[in-house]
């Protein structure tokens, strides 16, 4: 089924909620042992506290990590590109950081720097500050002993290998979660039982499992080739979040009225609920799981078109699915095939 193969080449680990820790650096054992039991207990809010840590860009991901890391006891040292931003977002935080007037100054006395830019600028941005610190080497003004990690979820730790050739520890920190646009008042714990995808240096590893054990975030650390396993995990995080988002409108659009938006969340959270306790295969309810020929054909004629692409597309899969444990099998499975376009 989907998923990353648990190949030699792009592979995950996940680690359970990261344990406190000391400082830098890494440490699988007991990293291992954090997957006993639920992990619930295992975070320290205190991880960060006076780290002074450089958010590079202060959209709706850097915002939300700056407004954490502040809870946290961290010290925020806010850049970004468009004007204003950084400010607006210290004022959010109460002015619990700083406002850099370049990204230059930003990472000056910074221990660790994030960077929260858009994902085609990573590559060049990482060129623009990897020459600031060649600079400021020239000059000796160049800080020492930071770690840069980027928030990308596409993109492994190559991306900043300009950096990495200065000897500048390198990594990424991607969360799992779902971001909106920031409205409204601030919001902290929003990574709290959220995973980070992790990769990179020894010591970037280690600052990343630090700021996850100040979020009691999990961490998957990404094993073997880190880029393709961050491709393949982003693009399943897109399919499980935009995608059920796409997916939820076009059923908004099926039921023909908003009325049905509360039910449908019903049960999308009763399916998820499903999900969480046994496989796909045994998850799988409704009329394909049922092999209801009939029914399926009805529904096919009632979709507009983009809403019955999916509904063959998607049923396809469910149809593999429901013969997985041992139905959607014989002559009324080929029918049911051949309906949804096999």
């Amino acid at each position: 089924m989907g998923g990353i193969p648990a190949g030699a080449h792009s592979r995950i680990r996940i680690l359970g909620i990261a344990p406190a820790r000391s400082g830098g650096g890494t440490n699988e054992e007991a990293m291992s042992d954090s997957n006993a039991g639920n992990g619930a207990s295992d975070w320290n809010g205190a991880e960060l506290v006076g780290v002074r840590v450089a958010v590079l860009g202060c959209g709706a991901l850097g915002s939300a990590l700056a407004l954490e890391l502040a809870a946290a006891g961290a010290v925020p040292i806010l850049w970004s590109r468009t004007a204003g931003r950084a400010q607006a977002l210290l004022t959010r935080l109460e002015g619990e950081g700083e406002v850099a007037g370049s990204a230059e100054i930003a990472i000056e006395d910074a221990e660790l720097v994030l960077l929260a830019v858009a994902d085609d600028a990573l590559p060049g941005f990482a060129e623009e500050l990897a020459a600031g610190l060649s600079a400021a080497a020239a000059s000796e003004r160049a800080p020492a002993g930071r770690a840069v990690l980027h928030l990308n979820g596409l993109r492994g730790p190559a991306v900043l290998e300009p950096l990495a050739k200065l000897g500048v520890p390198v990594g990424k920190a991607h969360p799992l979660l779902a971001v909106p646009p920031e409205s409204g008042a601030p919001r902290t714990g929003r990574f709290r039982g959220a995973s980070f995808a992790i990769a990179g240096d020894p010591e970037a590893l280690g600052w990343a499992r630090r700021l996850c054990g100040a979020f009691g975030a999990r961490v998957l650390e990404l094993q073997g080739d880190a880029e393709e396993a961050s491709a393949r995990l982003h693009a399943a995080a897109s399919l499980v979040s935009g995608g059920l988002v796409a997916l939820f409108d076009l059923a908004l659009e099926a039921a023909g009225d908003r009325g049905a938006r509360e039910p449908l969340l019903a049960l999308v959270r009763s399916t998820l609920e499903n999900l969480e306790e046994t496989a796909p295969s045994e998850a799988l309810t409704g009329a394909i799981a049922r092999g209801s020929l009939r029914t399926v054909d009805r529904h096919l004629q009632v979709l507009d078109p983009p809403a019955r692409a999916a509904y063959r597309t998607l049923g396809l899969r469910m149809l593999e699915l429901a013969r997985e444990r041992g139905a959607g099998k014989g002559a009324d499975a080929l029918a049911l095939a051949r309906l949804l376009g096999a």
